[in-house]
């Protein structure tokens, strides 16, 4: 049975952010090493509206069975160059809304 976990990531575009998520997407890969989930982009801007380029960095997943500690770990590993640009927003399969998030909310989260 499925238990999914959808997740938004937003930072500042000046992050390089392949980079940085490449980073987050490889912590997250040791954490859950059989299941290959990992954060992506949609790049090509067919997946939002409007007629301008989106000015922040966004990628999405949606997981099964990973829990919010393992995706916090994941985003706390990168080397941020701007961490407080850094949001996280969360929702689990049973929520109605979705759950922001900072890195310092998440190091709390984690009890760090």
């Amino acid at each position: 049975m499925s238990v999914v976990s959808n997740a938004l990531v937003s930072f500042s575009i000046m992050e390089n952010s392949r980079v940085r998520m490449s980073e987050v997407n490889a912590k997250l890969a040791k954490l859950d090493e059989y299941r290959g989930q990992a954060f992506q982009c949609g790049d090509d801007g067919d997946w939002y509206g409007g007629n301008k380029v989106m000015e922040s960095s966004l990628w999405g997943a949606a997981f099964n069975h990973v829990g919010l500690g393992w995706v916090a770990r994941s985003l706390l590993a990168a080397s941020w160059d701007r961490p407080e640009s850094v949001q996280l927003f969360w929702e689990d399969q049973d929520d109605d809304t979705w759950t922001l998030y900072t890195l310092e909310d998440l190091k709390e989260y984690l009890g760090d």
